[in-house]
């Protein structure tokens, strides 16, 4: 298993920090997210959980169902802690040798960054 180190909120152009190495001939760079796709899907997100909010609250006022904000709160943050928990099964693929920072990309975004090249079978076992 990898060195994992969590990092905490990481600026866009601090990425490159944590991602260096040699590019080898057969290696594809994927590049960052430079059309702030994260921000363009944003409102379609907005607009799907009202919508599911608006679902859930006709469905309890129809039924014996009762909602508990305190729950939905809890829901929330476990969801929260499941996504670093989800960047450190990413992580845990590496090799030990390697270093992988874990952090935060605002606006919404969790991300495990590491500095070493990756075999098309490891990377599908990541993915």
């Amino acid at each position: 298993m990898a060195k994992i180190k969590m990092i905490g909120i990481i600026k866009e152009d601090e990425i490159k920090k944590y991602q260096k190495y040699n590019k080898v001939d057969k290696m594809i760079e994927i590049s960052s997210d430079k059309d702030n796709i994260q921000l363009k899907a944003l409102p379609i997100c907005i607009i799907l959980a009202i919508l599911c909010n608006m679902v859930l609250f006709f469905k309890t006022g129809s039924s014996s169902i009762t909602i508990r904000p305190l729950l939905i709160l809890i829901g929330l943050i476990v969801g929260f802690l499941l996504m670093i928990i989800h960047e450190i099964l990413h992580g845990i693929v590496y090799p030990k040798d390697v270093v992988v920072s874990i952090g935060f990309i605002k606006p919404i975004t969790f991300v495990a960054l590491a500095s070493y090249p990756m075999s098309k079978k490891r990377f599908i076992l990541m993915e």
